[in-house]
């Protein structure tokens, strides 16, 4: 197993061997292109801002660059609700722009990967217009259904809660149906059952794939399909919660359906039959350590990548070095057998900024971000969560300044983790 130890996105490896997957063993850095870099002074990042600095990534030893979404959207969710998925909104850019990055990340051996939003669409797509006025075949691009009634009052199909809270369904009264949002009313849910749907999926990845991505992002795949027969979920016990916040139920017929991963290895099939390089599959799905085998059998249907947030969701300062090192074997454990490739993430923009976080010296991928442009002026250091037993035998202090990225970064080894069969890098970003 070869050592990787990452510093604020600048990772270093030592022993090896060479693989033809660029992915192994690299890190991949997120951009978040509405505040990443202005070129034109308009208050929004841009593409070309995006293009401008893809030095700066070269810089800090990154091998791919992930770009959330830039495509035609009312911006309801800064994106991810998309009206046009094979066109930029004009507010980053052009697809004249977006050839331009393409060829300079290209020169400067940088892959691009692009964010896959599959699970639905925007409330203005054209898709969806047509589907609530029953204009084949779009009729079937979303998930209807027809209200329930008790004592004469009109009620949702059944119990299911989106993730924003609140029931996943929302009434049309131009369609007389409900139509299912797993997220919010204005991001409906897009049909996979509909075999003229997923052709139209199918035909994204086309377009963008023959544009020169190297790979996608698959946002919010655990969603993708739902089981067929509506039923209502179970309500878990207790929970102290409002009725109205989805961990009141138990998941099981809103997420990781059969048809789901067999989804994923269509996808995979599909830019497999394309020619050219194989095209990175990375797959999002939040889950528990008591979860892990959902999300681990997607890399056996075609994901090159299935997202491991354990560093995002899993731990906190008062994790101890041991909780670390059971988190690790636990996920390492679960790995399916074959030639896989694990992956830690350590920020995404779905999630506050760490103040703190420790990344061992573990093999795989990394996935971060950054989006400010400025220089950070100071930096504070939290070694409360640092645990006695680490402190109290020799260490030593880096502290260093990335002039092109304005990252600052303060490293401390503790030689005492070694006992516990691994090295340790404390670092702290602001």
């Amino acid at each position: 197993m070869c050592k990787i130890t990452i510093f604020l996105g600048l990772f270093l490896t030592a022993g090896c061997a060479p693989s033809e997957e660029w992915w192994r063993d690299s890190f991949i850095y997120q951009i978040y292109p509405r505040s990443f870099k202005d070129s034109n002074g308009d208050g929004v990042g841009d593409i070309n801002g995006i293009t401008s600095k893809l030095e700066h990534l070269v810089d800090l030893n990154v091998s791919a660059f992930w770009i959330s979404p830039f495509f035609k959207s009312p911006m309801s969710d800064f994106g991810y609700d998309i009206s046009n998925f094979t066109d930029i909104d004009p507010i980053f850019g052009t697809l004249d722009d977006f050839s331009k990055l393409i060829t300079k990340a290209k020169s400067l051996n940088l892959k691009v990967i692009l964010d896959f939003v599959p699970n639905h669409s925007s409330n203005k797509h054209p898709w969806f217009q047509k589907s609530i006025q029953k204009i084949p075949p779009y009729d079937n691009y979303y998930v209807w259904r027809n209200a329930t009634f008790v004592n004469g009052t009109r009620h949702p199909p059944n119990n299911w809660l989106s993730v924003t809270r609140g029931s996943a369904w929302t009434w049309n009264d131009v369609r007389q149906q409900y139509y299912l949002h797993q997220f919010s009313y204005f991001q409906p849910d897009l049909n996979f059952r509909s075999s003229a749907l997923n052709q139209e999926m199918k035909d994204v990845l086309t377009f963008w794939t023959k544009r020169g991505v190297d790979g996608f992002r698959v946002d919010a795949i655990p969603q993708a399909f739902e089981d067929a027969r509506f039923l209502d979920e179970p309500v878990k016990p207790n929970t102290g919660l409002p009725p109205d916040d989805p961990n009141t139920l138990e998941h099981i017929y809103t997420k990781n359906q059969k048809e789901t991963y067999e989804l994923v290895r269509s996808w995979r099939n599909h830019l497999d039959a394309m020619n050219g390089t194989r095209k990175i599959i990375l797959t999002e799905s939040y889950i528990t350590l008591d979860e892990l085998n959902q999300s681990m059998k997607y890399y056996e249907y075609g994901a090159d990548i299935a997202f491991n947030f354990m560093f995002v969701t899993g731990f906190n300062n008062r994790s101890t070095p041991t909780d670390f090192k059971d988190g690790i074997e636990k996920w390492l454990a679960h790995m399916p057998r074959g030639n896989y490739s694990s992956n830690w993430v350590v920020d995404n923009h779905d999630n506050n900024r760490f103040s703190q976080v420790s990344v061992w010296c573990i093999t795989g991928m990394k996935l971060g971000w950054k989006t400010r442009g400025c220089r950070i002026m100071r930096l504070l250091i939290r070694l409360d969560a640092v645990q006695d037993q680490l402190a109290t035998t020799s260490r030593r202090g880096i502290l260093r300044e990335h002039p092109s990225s304005g990252i600052i970064q303060l490293a401390l080894d503790f030689q005492q983790t070694k006992q516990l069969g691994y090295e340790s890098t404390l670092t702290t970003r602001f």
